[in-house]
């Protein structure tokens, strides 16, 4: 909708998504390291241990991608194949426009940075509620750091929206591991999810509001885009 608005294409907002969601990835692995040294082990009961690999390869050759489309249409045996297919060209060289900041070193430690401040604002949250709950002795900074990783994890797996059920499930189980009862533990869950969701909730009707847009015309697009697709 953005994209129509500003007259971008898809295929930009696609790769500025992608950006996101690779410095969320590198961010994330790198809490898990931090805490992991600072002695928070986050119990393998999801077994993301076996994906935090891939997730590492996706972003490196994600990022590898984004680096080099520009120059995959300059490849000799592609040219040819390229030149009869102009919608494919096009389609790399928009993506490659959208990968573009990481040809700059500054554009790459400000994107990286801001994804660790925000995930370092996430964990500030958590231990800051768990001071609400006085188990703060018990849940630390680094702790609390590596229930954001859960959470997040958690919210990639599928269910209902919101990520109600996931998340609560997730943290109160690692909550019981470190030796926190279980209604404190579910209480303590309930309550990070909550705040965090109407939080942003409001904050995102706040922006969409501020930039020109309101929920009605929001749902009245996507009712005409599904009426074009019936």
């Amino acid at each position: 909708m953005a994209g129509n608005n500003y007259s971008i294409s898809y295929i930009f907002v696609f790769s500025t998504i992608l950006i996101e969601r690779i410095a969320d990835m590198i961010a994330l692995l790198l809490i898990v390291a931090i805490v992991s040294y600072y002695g928070a082990f986050i119990p393998d009961i999801f077994g993301y241990k076996k994906y935090l690999f891939l997730l590492a390869f996706f972003a490196f050759f994600s990022i590898l991608f984004l680096i080099s489309a520009g120059r995959i249409k300059e490849i000799t045996i592609l040219k040819k194949y390229l030149g009869e297919h102009p919608k494919i060209k096009n389609l790399i060289e928009k993506i490659h426009e959208g990968g573009k900041c990481f040809h700059s070193i500054k554009s790459i430690i400000l994107i990286f940075g801001i994804a660790l401040l925000q995930w370092f604002l996430n964990s500030l949250s958590y231990f800051l509620i768990a001071c609400a709950f006085s188990i703060n002795e018990e849940l630390n900074f680094f702790k609390s750091a590596a229930l954001v990783f859960t959470s997040a994890f958690a919210a990639s797996l599928p269910s209902m929206p919101g990520y109600f059920g996931n998340i609560e499930f997730a943290v109160s189980k690692i909550m019981n591991i470190w030796g926190i009862n279980y209604e404190t533990s579910l209480a303590y869950a309930f309550s990070v999810h909550f705040i965090g969701y109407i939080s942003i909730t409001v904050l995102g009707i706040f922006f969409i509001y501020r930039a020109g847009y309101s929920l009605k015309g929001i749902f009245n697009y996507h009712k005409n885009i599904k009426n074009q697709e019936g």
